[in-house]
C-alpha cells in the first residue's frame, strides 16, 4: 500500500487518523498535519517504489523501514545518507512506542499507537497468560481473634461437660485387695497399741 504525501492541505482534515493502526503524524515542514499508516512492514523514503513515498532531497531512497511486531513497532535505518533518529538520538533499529519523535534529517514524526495498544490491558503477545483452574477452589476464610476465642472456650466446655458425664471406671479386684490389706494393718496397729497402754 503506498502512501503519497498529501499536497493539498485542505484534504488534511478530512482524513481522520485510524487509532486501530500505528501512524506516524508529520510534525515539521510542509507535511504538517499528515499521517501515515504503518501496518505490517513498511519503507519510507523517496523512491517510486517506497510504501510511504516523501519526495524531497532531504531522504535517502529507501530511508527506512517500520515493521509491526503484534504490539510493537520496530524502526530500522536503512544505511541512509542523512540518519534515522528516535527522540534525537541517531539509531540503526529501535522499539518505538506512543509519542516517541522520529525524525529522517529535517522531516519529524511522531508515532501514535494504536488504541489497543495503549491501553493498559494492552495484548503482550511475549506476556505469559495466566488462566484460573477449572476447578473451583472454595476460597478460605480467616477467623478474627475473637472467633477464635470463643471455638477454643467452647471446645473446653465440652470436654468438661464429657469427663463430668462418663461414668468412672469400676475398681479392679487387686485395688480390692490392696484396701482390705491397708485397712487390717490399720485395726492391728490401733490394737497393739491398746493393749502396749492398758500394760502400763
Amino acid at each position: 500500500m503506498t502512501q503519497q504525501p498529501i499536497d493539498d492541505r485542505s484534504k488534511v482534515a478530512r482524513t481522520p487518523i485510524d487509532d486501530s493502526q500505528w501512524n506516524l503524524i508529520a510534525e515539521s515542514g510542509w507535511l504538517v498535519g499528515q499521517h501515515f499508516e504503518i501496518a505490517g512492514q513498511v519503507v519510507l523514503g523517496r523512491e517510486a517504489g517506497c510504501d510511504i513515498v516523501i519526495p524531497g532531497t532531504h531522504l535517502s531512497r529507501r530511508h527506512a523501514q517500520l515493521d509491526c511486531r503484534g504490539a510493537n513497532l520496530a524502526i530500522s535505518d536503512l544505511g541512509s545518507a542523512n540518519g534515522t533518529y528516535v527522540n534525537e538520538v541517531r539509531v540503526k533499529e529501535a522499539q518505538l512506542k506512543q509519542g516517541d519523535t522520529v525524525r529522517f534529517d529535517v522531516l519529524t514524526f511522531r508515532v501514535q499507537a494504536p488504541r489497543w495498544a495503549t491501553n493498559d490491558n494492552a495484548l503482550n503477545l511475549n506476556a505469559t497468560i495466566i488462566r484460573p483452574s477449572p476447578n473451583k477452589i472454595k476460597p478460605t476464610t480467616t477467623a478474627s481473634p475473637t472467633a477464635a476465642r470463643i471455638r477454643a472456650s467452647n471446645e473446653r466446655s465440652r470436654t468438661r461437660e464429657k469427663q463430668d458425664v462418663e461414668p468412672s471406671a469400676p475398681s479392679t479386684p487387686a485395688l480390692s485387695l490392696l484396701g482390705v490389706v491397708a485397712a487390717i494393718v490399720v485395726l492391728a496397729t490401733i490394737a497393739s497399741i491398746g493393749y502396749l497402754i492398758s500394760q502400763l
